[in-house]
């Protein structure tokens, strides 16, 4: 008896899925927050303790759906953000020396309707990440760049406001695999991996719309 029901559940679950299944693309602020953000390594600051930056920023984003009859997709964002406040014991830490963030992520994803018109989306992937600065000291120009790559994962709720537009947010983490970290003056480049640690919580919300 057990068994019947347990096949009738999973065949509701994935039908359900097959309806929910429409790409979309959209725009999202978001919000992020990490300790020992690998952002904070660009110009190689010792920080003591732990620190906890917070960045703001936007993103375009979508999901893409191939096969109309599946739930399962991929997922991209493209966007940047700003540094505007970190919480560290270090003195004298001046957010105008960190540049734009530029990112872009590209996961696996898998949707559901979960009740009503309410649906979900499930994503897993990586995400990339840039900063770049020049800054002048005497008549040499030093310029810093910092790569970034992380795991990320993310939840995703949709709610329609029309045939065509919904409203969309979620929540996600990611946890960094490598950073590097290079300083350039005149001909010499110095590039060093730099050993980050720690989860970086984000939350979004926007407007997407249906494809």
């Amino acid at each position: 008896m057990k068994k019947p029901c347990f096949l009738t559940f999973l065949l509701l679950f994935f039908s359900y899925s097959l309806f929910a299944a429409s790409s979309w693309i959209g725009v999202q602020a978001f919000t992020t927050a990490s300790r020992n953000n690998p952002a904070l390594a660009i110009w190689g600051v010792d920080l003591e303790g732990e620190s906890v930056a917070t960045f703001a920023g936007a993103n375009i984003s979508g999901s893409v759906y191939p096969v109309k009859e599946s739930p399962f997709g991929f997922g991209f964002q493209v966007g940047a953000s700003e540094m505007y406040s970190i919480s560290s014991s270090t003195p004298s830490i001046n957010l105008s020396e960190y540049p734009l963030a530029w990112r872009g992520s590209r996961s696996a994803q898998y949707r559901n309707q979960i009740f009503g018109y309410l649906s979900m989306e499930l994503g897993m992937g990586l995400l990339g990440e840039r900063m770049n600065k020049a800054v002048g000291s005497g008549d040499t120009e030093i310029r810093a760049t910092l790569n970034s790559l992380s795991f990320l994962s993310s939840i995703n709720l949709l709610l329609p406001l029309s045939d065509a537009f919904s409203l969309v947010g979620g929540i996600g983490a990611s946890l960094p695999i490598y950073t590097q970290r290079k300083i350039s003056r005149m001909d010499s480049t110095d590039k060093t991996n730099v050993d980050v640690e720690g989860i970086t919580i984000h939350a979004q919300i926007g407007i997407s719309l249906a494809l």
